[in-house]
């Protein structure tokens, strides 16, 4: 298992990296990890490491680990309607919201295919600002929304916060450009107008076949909510629009048209 095709999904907080993991996860053939580069088991290695061969190694490693947070074992994250029977693998799949800066690295990595999941920022950041695991209510968003400084504190592999978000929009994109047969852009308004015809063709993409398993998953966790800020059940009929102030929402929409990002808003 150590030697199977790795598929990475990338995307900057509250851009639905999440729901997606799990709509591969739903694929029987799948083995999937969680947040593996930023678990306890493997942030040192991943900090420390230089080359591709070194992530390589670590991939290995991730495909072969007992961690319980990366196998999401124990508490909400063993949910019933997250388990899902299981085949033998012919893909390790992992997901991840930071991290993002080694992509051009993992490339280089034959048996690596990576994904860029891009959300609307204003949806971004006003899910951001609505987490409270992510977003102190104390902080101030109107100075935090755009580098997110008290959440991000410097560190690379972190992308909160606007430019954070901008930062990982044009990581993804040089990664398209640059390998269009192995890296693919995955717009989350795309995915929430048609799920199934999204998925379908993102997965023959990459390999994975398209089961009756993640067609019910996609179904089930598109149609009632579990009112959980953090969950995977969202009723796509009762999505509010971004809840941010009007400067905030301005600097954004101006910025997105001066740096050609305009396309990912929803």
């Amino acid at each position: 298992m150590s030697d199977l095709p790795v598929i990475g999904l990338h995307g900057a907080p509250r851009s639905g990296t999440t729901w997606i993991g799990q709509i591969f996860n739903s694929a029987p053939e799948v083995a999937f990890r969680f947040q593996p580069f930023f678990a306890h088991a493997f942030r040192p290695r991943v900090d420390a490491a230089t080359s591709a061969a070194d992530l390589d190694q670590i991939l290995k490693d991730i495909a072969a680990t007992d961690d319980d947070f990366i196998l999401q074992r124990g508490g909400k994250v063993a949910d019933k309607d997250l388990a899902f029977a299981k085949s033998a693998p012919s893909h390790l799949v992992y997901k991840e919201a930071r991290y993002h800066h080694l992509l051009p690295t993992l490339m280089e990595i034959p048996r690596f295919q990576g994904v860029g999941i891009i959300r609307d920022p204003l949806e971004a950041l006003s899910s951001w600002r609505a987490a409270p695991r992510e977003f102190d209510p104390a902080w101030d968003f109107g100075a935090e929304w755009r580098e997110a400084g008290l959440k991000n504190s410097g560190r690379i592999e972190e992308f909160f916060g606007y430019a954070g978000w901008k930062r990982a929009a044009l990581i993804f994109q040089d990664m398209a450009a640059r390998h269009p047969d192995r890296f693919r852009i995955l717009r989350y308004g795309d995915l929430t107008a048609d799920p199934v015809g999204v998925v379908s063709a993102l997965f023959g993409f990459l390999g994975v076949g398209m089961s009756e398993q993640t067609a019910t998953f996609l179904g089930r966790s598109t149609s009632r909510d579990d009112g959980d800020t953090y969950g995977v059940f969202r009723d796509l009929s009762r999505r509010a629009a971004p809840d941010l102030p009007d400067a905030v929402r301005q600097a954004v929409l101006e910025d997105v048209a001066r740096c050609d990002l305009a396309t990912y808003l929803a």
